[in-house]
This record gives structure tokens, C-alpha cells and sequence, in this order.
């Protein structure tokens, strides 16, 4: 059994579920206003609890190197934090398709 199979990163998604709200609440509770979180595409769907786009075959709905905001919902509480994506800032996303063919990824 590697160091994988059990504990806090076993591959279960309520391991990886709660893993995310541990997180969510861990930044709710941070004293910057902005910060920048850099993971793998299918953890983002548990941390931010937003599966739209999600295509099962990539195994995330996000593209490489995409940016996106999202903000602590108005309900949220130091013990339970949930984020939403922020809407002025999608239609601004910032993906390797918006930038100038020119640009090297």
C-alpha cells in the first residue's frame, strides 16, 4: 500500500471533498484580501464546488494555464466557506486561446 491509498490525499472523492472545505476555510480565514491558488483542474471542481464545464474524459473543465476569480459567498463562516466564481472577472478569463497567437505556452 503506497502513502497514497489512505488519509488526508486518498483518492475518494469525501477524502478530496473534505480536503477542499478544509482548504476553502483555511483561506476564508487568511488575512489577505487577494491571494492565487495553483492546483491540478479536477481539485478546483471540489474547492471551489463549481462543476460547470466539467468534461469527464479530461478529467477537469479547466484549460491549462486558465485564471480564474472567485469569491467567498456572502454566508460564509470561519467553520464552513464557499465560493462562488466572480462575475465580472468571467468574462474576462483569462485562458492560452485569449492570448496572441504569438505567445508560447
Amino acid at each position: 500500500m503506497s502513502k497514497f491509498d489512505a488519509g488526508k490525499y486518498a483518492p475518494d472523492k469525501p477524502v478530496v471533498e473534505k480536503w477542499a472545505a478544509e482548504l476553502r476555510t483555511w483561506l476564508f480565514k487568511r488575512p489577505e484580501s487577494r491571494s492565487v491558488y495553483v492546483t491540478h483542474g479536477a481539485f478546483l471542481h471540489f474547492l471551489t464546488e463549481d462543476w460547470t464545464g466539467d468534461d469527464p474524459e479530461k478529467g477537469t473543465g479547466y484549460l491549462n494555464c486558465e485564471v480564474r476569480a472567485f469569491n467567498f459567498t456572502d454566508n460564509s463562516t470561519e467553520s464552513d466557506a464557499h465560493l462562488f466564481e466572480n462575475h465580472d472577472a468571467k468574462a474576462d478569463r483569462v485562458t492560452p486561446t485569449t492570448k496572441s497567437s504569438k505567445t508560447t505556452y
